[in-house]
């Protein structure tokens, strides 16, 4: 059963088991009909990232044509589900976003 955890802030480790352990529950579906199940998985991963990224793209496009626009879909929907999609992503992967995500910024200082 997924598991709630009360709390001001919780680490990326702790992101990926709870995300892990809602997808199992939610989200799981049984893929053994494709080839690939991680390749489908990603896929609808894929397809939900770019609904997200659509919605950046409709507000800025109203704000750069000087339209009034509310940027609380972006804040209450769209960030929490990027972070939910990246998470995914990296458990589909095995990758530990602790140490991705430090390496990643130790690559950024780099440039």
């Amino acid at each position: 059963m997924f598991r709630r955890y009360k709390m001001k802030s919780i680490d990326l480790k702790l992101i990926q088991t709870l995300q892990n352990e809602f997808d199992k529950q939610y989200f799981d579906r049984d893929y053994s009909q494709f080839n690939t199940p991680e390749l489908e998985k990603l896929s609808h991963i894929n397809l939900h990232l770019e609904k997200a990224l659509g919605k950046i793209a409709i507000y800025l496009e109203k704000k750069q044509h000087g339209e009034e626009c509310s940027a609380e879909q972006i804040i209450k929907e769209v960030i929490p589900d990027l972070l939910i999609y990246s998470t995914q992503i990296a458990n589909l992967f095995n990758v530990n976003l602790d140490e991705a995500y430090t390496k990643r910024l130790e690559g950024n200082k780099k440039k």
